[in-house]
């Protein structure tokens, strides 16, 4: 997995927005990335212990394909490949600051 390119598709995407909570995105490879994003301050921490107001599971290369527009979040989701759990408003904000 390329924590770099996962890192600068995050920090893009947070360029766009305030999601105003934390998100959680665990890897099939055991890694995961904690999305900290509140009055315009973003952070990104890997292997973080915070749970998170919303989870994403995906595998990292299908987070990639989302991040570099290749594949939407929803349609990820309806097929299965991304697994969401908690606040699904959170995700759906966190899906229009992807696309």
């Amino acid at each position: 997995m390329s924590k770099e390119i996962i890192s600068a598709g995050l920090d893009k995407v947070l360029s766009k927005g305030t999601l105003g909570a934390v998100v959680r995105i665990d890897f099939s490879d055991e890694t995961s990335v904690v999305l900290s994003s509140f009055d315009g301050r973003n952070e990104v921490d890997w292997n973080s212990s915070e749970k998170g107001t919303c989870q994403m599971a995906c595998t990292p290369e299908l987070f990639i394909e989302m991040l570099e527009g290749r594949l939407a979040p929803p349609m990820a989701f309806m097929n299965g490949q991304l697994k969401i759990a908690g606040d699904m408003g959170i995700a759906m904000k966190m899906a229009q600051l992807i696309g």
